[in-house]
């Protein structure tokens, strides 16, 4: 049999077309008009709320770990960036509709105070030097430039991961209910 309004080939005692949607409609087996155009296969929830989740705890984690060095934190001050762990972490844990832009904020300034970090040397040497002498006898094993190089890396990476988190969770936007997400994200 064909269905009414899709041509479709489907079986002779279907009830719903899995094509377009119409159903028969009642006893008499009369074919309605689906509410929508489209497959009636339901498709899964967006999935993604676990690893978001998942990031929202290391982020808060990250927090706590952060702490005691609190002193060290150069630009904004590791106040700033624990409250940044700390709100972009409750967001990703929460999954409201203010943590998309909650987010969104704590990866900019984030962003800012990173590339801040980076651009200002005096900032990146006094943290090598306060790493070197957390061990005794450390600074004459390892080239202080040796380590510059790899902390600003370690930096750009850090700065880069977390930007694909933030796309991550953009293209996951409907787990927040967002308003927009369910017009096709335009």
């Amino acid at each position: 049999m064909q269905c009414p309004f899709c041509a479709e080939t489907i079986r002779d005692g279907a009830v719903i077309c899995r094509f377009c949607g119409s159903s028969r409609a009642g006893p008499d087996g009369e074919w309605r008009l689906p509410d929508r155009i489209g497959p009636t296969v339901a498709k899964s929830p967006a999935g993604g709320s676990f690893s978001l989740r998942f990031a929202g705890v290391f982020l808060v984690a990250s927090a706590f770990m952060d702490l005691p060095g609190l002193v060290d934190a150069p630009v904004f001050g590791g106040l700033i960036l624990v409250a940044v762990y700390l709100a972009c972490g409750a967001s990703l844990l929460a999954l409201r509709p203010w943590g998309l832009p909650t987010f969104l904020v704590g990866t900019v300034v984030y962003s800012v105070e990173r590339l801040l970090y980076l651009a200002s040397d005096s900032a990146v040497e006094a943290g090598v030097a306060d790493s070197l002498r957390a061990v005794e006898g450390l600074s004459e094993l390892i080239d202080p430039a040796t380590v510059s190089s790899v902390t600003r890396m370690t930096v750009l990476f850090s700065l880069a991961f977390w930007w694909i988190l933030a796309f991550y969770v953009v293209r996951k936007r409907a787990l927040f209910g967002h308003p927009r997400a369910g017009r096709g994200g335009k």
